[in-house]
C-alpha cells in the first residue's frame, strides 16, 4: 500500500520554516480521512522544512530523505507517513503569536498547565507551552524545537476545548533533549520531546 498527498503550508509570523504542529496537523488530516481511528502515533522531525511537501503513506518503512515521519497503527498493521520536501515555494503567511498561549499557562515546578479556552490546535498549544516552559526554566542558550511527539490514540485530539492541558518534565538530558508527559484533565495521553538547537 502506497499513497501520496500534497501538503500546502503557510509560514507563521516572521518564520521562514514550517512549524512542527502545522506539519503534524496537515498530515494527520489526510491520514484520518484515509484510515479513521489510529493509535500508537509517533511523529519524529528530522530536519527543518522550508517548502511545501508531499506526504507518502505506506505500509513499508519510511521514505529516505524525509523531513519527518509519522508512524501509526490501524488494527494490527503499522503504517509510515513520510513528509518530503517538494521544493515548491510557500506563498502565504499567517499571523501567529504564542503570547496568548503563554499568558494562559501556569508553571509550577516541573509542570506547566492551562485551562484551554483558546482557538488553537492541540499540537500548537502543547508545543508553545513546552517551549515557554523550557525558556523559563532553563538557562541554556539556543532555540528549543520539537523533535518527537508520541500519542496513545487520537480520539481526544479535536476535543480539548474547556479541558485542562498539562505537561510535566520527566527527563532532561543535559539541556540538549527533554521529554515531557502530556495530560488531558489528568489523564496521560502521550509525550513530547524537544531539542536545543544552537
Amino acid at each position: 500500500m502506497r499513497e501520496e498527498f500534497i501538503l500546502d503550508f503557510c509560514f507563521k509570523g516572521d518564520r521562514n520554516y514550517v512549524q512542527g504542529p502545522d506539519i503534524f496537523d496537515e498530515a494527520l488530516k489526510f491520514i484520518l480521512l484515509k484510515f479513521g481511528e489510529i493509535r500508537n502515533i509517533k511523529y519524529v522531525a528530522h530536519k527543518m522544512l522550508h517548502h511545501n511537501a508531499v506526504l507518502i503513506v505506506s505500509s513499508e518503512k519510511g521514505e529516505p530523505d524525509s523531513n519527518s515521519i509519522i508512524t501509526f497503527e490501524v488494527g494490527n498493521l503499522r503504517y509510515y507517513a513520510s513528509v518530503i520536501n517538494n521544493f515548491k515555494q510557500i506563498k502565504c503567511k499567517q499571523d501567529f503569536s504564542e503570547t496568548e498561549i503563554q499568558a494562559s499557562s501556569i508553571i509550577e515546578q516541573s509542570k506547566i498547565s492551562l485551562f484551554n479556552n483558546l482557538n488553537y490546535s492541540f499540537s500548537e498549544i502543547i508545543v508553545s507551552m513546552n517551549k515557554y516552559y523550557l525558556q523559563k526554566m532553563s538557562d541554556a542558550v539556543g532555540k528549543w524545537i520539537i523533535t518527537k511527539l508520541e500519542l496513545s490514540d487520537i480520539s481526544f485530539y479535536n476535543n480539548v476545548y474547556h479541558k485542562k492541558i498539562s505537561l510535566e518534565l520527566v527527563k532532561n538530558f543535559n539541556n540538549m533533549l527533554t521529554k515531557s508527559s502530556i495530560y488531558i484533565d489528568g489523564k496521560q495521553v502521550g509525550a513530547i520531546y524537544f531539542s536545543l538547537v544552537k
